[in-house]
């Protein structure tokens, strides 16, 4: 069993090594004090895509890795307290585009909504619903056609016929 003050060490330890995690991140990739997110705006300019949704991109690899964790899956490339870490420290740069999207002027803002990726996953997960729906209707139909198909195959079993 584990008691409070476990949860409150453990979560002062994640903190200081998110803090940590995300220093070092900020040398390696950031390459700029003045623009924490510099590399984030660079992927997104490259591929005409709001900032959030490259950091989404990046957050969604060790979201489905915690999953398959969750799931039973322990052989995995990076380790899981890692992906529990980066998964924070993404949640934090998200974060903070946020303040720093609601700093901007109210048109700013607007156009940024446009592009939020938040709307754009429902969207897809919309339509992967629909599609998921029209596929299994479709293997229901083609189940039960199979089943109709194989029944009219069998022989059926007559008791007044004698097998001797």
């Amino acid at each position: 069993m584990i008691t409070q003050k476990d949860v409150a060490q453990y979560m002062d330890i994640l903190f200081d090594d998110c803090r940590d995690l995300r220093e070092a991140g900020q040398k390696e990739y950031a390459h700029d004090e003045r623009n924490a997110m510099a590399n984030f705006e660079d992927v997104a300019q490259l591929l005409g895509i709001s900032r959030e949704k490259v950091l989404f991109t990046y957050l969604m690899k060790h979201i489905r890795g915690i999953a398959a964790y969750i799931n039973g899956h322990e052989s995995q490339r990076e380790d899981i307290l890692g992906r529990v870490k980066d998964s924070v420290v993404y949640h934090g740069l998200l974060y903070s585009m946020i303040q720093d999207n609601r700093s901007k002027p109210v048109a700013t803002q607007e156009s940024d909504m446009a592009m939020s990726p938040v709307a754009d996953v429902e969207k897809e997960l919309r339509n992967s619903v629909k599609t998921y729906e029209a596929q299994l209707k479709h293997a229901q139909q083609r189940l039960n056609e199979f089943l109709k198909h194989r029944a009219s195959k069998e022989p059926q079993y007559d008791p007044r016929v004698s097998l001797l």
